[in-house]
């Protein structure tokens, strides 16, 4: 009779120890899970967070770009007209100066059946703003042989595209149609 008792008390050791070591494993794979998922929402929530930034780069890009056009008597014969220069002309834009760069080559922003004229470019990859995005403003005079339009192509961007392997750029484009 003894003897039964023994064996029954070593079974259930074994069982005691099997069963910590299957509760243990349900428990390490729950947390596994729980932080997958919690890394998984952080990362989304920054590219969602970098993704808005982006797109406020860009807009300032237009708003550099409108300031440029709209109040500086120069840049806009230039752009309008084609007549004068702004050849080291800058514009003040969000606390800052940034240089206008004169582009002799299509931009590539004309869309079908209009042809590149004259354009301009503003960055401020140089000295992105506070929160460390930047833009690039692309401005393209366009002809369609009998009309001209202004065509305008901002890009924000959260970082140096070779620098993240989650960088992100956002466009806005408008034109004076």
């Amino acid at each position: 009779m003894e003897r039964q008792n023994k064996k029954t008390s070593s079974e259930k050791k074994g069982f005691s120890l099997f069963f910590a070591v299957v509760t243990g494993g349900i428990l390490l794979m729950m947390t596994m899970a729980v932080i997958s998922t919690i890394t998984r929402e952080i990362i989304l929530s920054s590219i969602s967070r970098d993704s808005m930034k982006a797109f406020y780069s860009a807009d300032t890009g237009i708003e550099c770009v409108a300031k440029a056009i709209f109040k500086d008597e120069v840049v806009a014969k230039w752009i309008f007209d084609g007549t004068g220069s702004i050849i080291g002309k800058s514009v003040s834009c969000a606390n800052n100066n940034f240089p206008i760069i004169s582009s002799a080559v299509d931009l590539g922003i004309c869309p079908s059946g209009f042809t590149w004229r004259r354009g301009f470019i503003i960055d401020n990859k140089n000295n992105p703003g506070d929160n460390g995005f930047f833009y690039t403003a692309l401005t393209a005079r366009c002809s369609d042989g009998s009309v001209e339009k202004t065509f305008i192509v901002s890009k924000g961007y959260n970082v140096s595209a070779d620098n993240t392997i989650r960088a992100v750029e956002r466009s806005v484009e408008i034109s004076n149609d």
